[in-house]
């Protein structure tokens, strides 16, 4: 998250758009071109001599090797399914808040990332992990805050799918425009803010999270002893990052697969 902190600060919102629009397109030749641009500004970023080794390296790299980093991405690395993903930690939270089960999960199947959404269902619905900087896949438990599958309905025919987009709309309406609700809209829109959870994904999140991490780490008690063999496993992580990426310049694409 702190590279990507940095990486982040060095984009501009035509770089945003043009990514998205290659993304979807799978055009390498057009990566490649956006990431030889993002690599002449590393130089004259304010960052420490570090995050510019990395982010030099990595742009270099990746200039080198577009269509490696774009084939394994798809629909699953979308802001869509970040946003599905992060419901769960919502909901998960509200059953241990209150100790009910959620018995109905309904997605609009007008949706394209519907399938991706289902394949992902079983772990999300039935799994919970430690939310903090340094967890892993571990720390993941089997919680029980879903007594229900995923379905999928038209709107149509769906009088809760037709109110979530009344709602929906109603707040964006309020959040992007900045208009301004009156009457029953305005009541309907202090019922959603007073009954919703609205988590930002966004890079003052993003911020946060990193600053989060870092007095995490900052406050744990390590001995000197400990710091000694975190500065030694540092240096076999930077030996292995070096030799990996040797070794991927050599290596054929399905190699890299294994």
């Amino acid at each position: 998250m702190l590279t990507l902190m940095h990486f982040v600060q060095m984009l501009s919102e035509s770089d945003l758009r043009e990514f998205w629009d290659l993304f979807a397109k799978q055009d390498a030749t057009r990566f490649r071109t956006l990431l030889e641009s993002i690599l002449t500004r590393v130089p004259d970023t304010p960052f420490d001599p570090r995050t510019k080794q990395i982010l030099t390296d990595v742009l270099t790299w990746g200039s080198a090797y577009p269509e490696r980093i774009l084939d394994p991405f798809g629909e699953d690395h979308s802001p869509n399914f970040v946003a599905f993903c992060s419901l769960f930690e919502q909901l998960h939270g509200l059953h241990k808040l209150s100790g009910d089960t959620i018995g109905s999960f309904v997605h609009d199947e007008q949706n394209q990332f519907v399938p991706t959404f289902v394949e992902r269902w079983n772990l999300l619905s039935k799994f919970e992990g430690k939310n903090h900087p340094m967890a892993l896949i571990s720390d993941w438990t089997k919680i029980e805050s879903f007594e229900c599958e995923l379905l999928e309905k038209s709107s149509a025919d769906s009088f809760g799918l037709q109110m979530l987009d009344v709602c929906m709309w109603l707040l964006r309406r309020v959040s992007d425009n900045r208009d301004v609700p009156r009457g029953d809209c305005r009541q309907l829109f202090r019922c959603l803010v007073e009954r919703s959870m609205i988590t930002r994904f966004d890079f003052n999140t993003l911020v946060r999270r990193v600053k989060t991490g870092a007095d995490y780490v900052d406050n744990l008690p390590l001995s000197e002893e400990q710091l000694d063999k975190g500065k030694s496993i540092l240096g076999e992580l930077e030996a292995g990052r070096h030799k990996r990426l040797l070794t991927s310049t050599e290596a054929e694409p399905a190699a890299l697969d294994q």
